[in-house]
């Protein structure tokens, strides 16, 4: 089955990193972590629209809500400082790292 990832850029320090972070994450990532945070902060999330998956929906649109959702997410110190977003950015390449490597 065929599936989207989306790279996600990330620098710690804007202007002192030369290499920025990056992580690939599915849709259904992305939704798994809209709804976590939707439950613990519902007013925080209010007005936010997140994309729909529809078959025919443009790709690079979705890349770029998700980079508004992101945006808004590391602008709100609550959900920036929570374990949902540290989860989703950090939770599945820490799993990797774990592997032994025979």
């Amino acid at each position: 089955m065929k599936f989207v990832n989306y790279t996600i850029l990330m620098k710690r320090v804007p202007g002192l990193e030369t290499e920025p972070a990056i992580i690939e994450r599915r849709y259904s990532e992305f939704r798994n972590f809209y709804n976590a945070i939707k439950r613990k902060y519902p007013l925080l999330l209010k007005d936010v629209i997140f994309p729909k998956k529809i078959f025919i929906e443009v790709i690079a649109e979705r890349s770029m809500a998700f980079q508004k959702f992101l945006t808004y997410c590391l602008s709100l110190s609550e959900i920036r400082s929570s374990k949902e977003f540290a989860q989703f950015l950090y939770h599945p390449e820490l799993k990797e790292k774990k592997r032994p490597v025979f």
